[in-house]
């Protein structure tokens, strides 16, 4: 698995850049099926019973729309990059979930906090 910001940043800009410019690669990934990692996690969700229980994904792109598939009920995403936003909001259209699914631009360490 690649490392988000190989030089050691963690400064959130260039964090939403690397994961803006990673869009086009995981929509090619999409298409070949998901990672056997992804399928092995889904699958461990699924015998833990998701059905009809909330989701809140930090990282977007991948997990929302797949787990609404086992059941989930509703699922919210938050990511810092406006790329995987949009890219997890078509791909839940795709197949069937955006009444189920809300995805925003934002910093996941931060929802919740008021």
């Amino acid at each position: 698995m690649e490392e988000c910001c190989p030089d050691g940043s963690r400064d959130a800009s260039e964090i939403v850049r690397y994961f803006d410019e990673c869009v086009e690669r995981y929509g090619k990934r999409q298409k070949e099926g998901l990672p056997e990692e992804s399928r092995t996690i889904l699958e461990a969700l699924n015998v833990q019973g998701v059905a009809g229980k909330s989701l809140l994904e930090n990282w977007v792109w991948c997990w929302g729309p797949y787990v609404l598939r086992l059941g989930v009920s509703k699922a919210q995403g938050v990511d810092l990059s406006p790329e995987m936003v949009a890219s997890a909001r078509d791909m839940a259209s795709r197949m069937g979930y955006s009444a189920k699914s809300t995805f925003e631009v934002g910093d996941g360490a931060e929802v919740g906090r008021a």
